[in-house]
């Protein structure tokens, strides 16, 4: 038996960590910025750099993320 849509957990609405191309330069930021104020776009030469500083926010602020360097990327993600 299915469960009814009432007991559905709400949909995660708080900040995001996202990383993303940015041209040939590659853009973390939290989507919205955290009210201690981190979380402004910072652009990296390299993946590696923007990766890492995406674990760091969400490993130190507990995140979720959003992948858009990954070419599966789309609206339903």
């Amino acid at each position: 038996m299915l469960p009814e849509d009432d007991d559905a957990p709400p949909l995660y609405d708080g900040p995001i960590c996202i990383i993303r191309p940015d041209g040939i330069l590659f853009t973390v930021e939290i989507e919205p910025p955290l009210p201690c104020g981190e979380g402004a776009p910072q652009t990296y030469a390299s993946k590696i750099g923007a990766w890492g500083q995406m674990l760091a926010w969400c490993e130190q602020y507990r995140l979720p993320v959003r992948d858009q360097t990954n070419p599966k990327f789309g609206s339903r993600n």
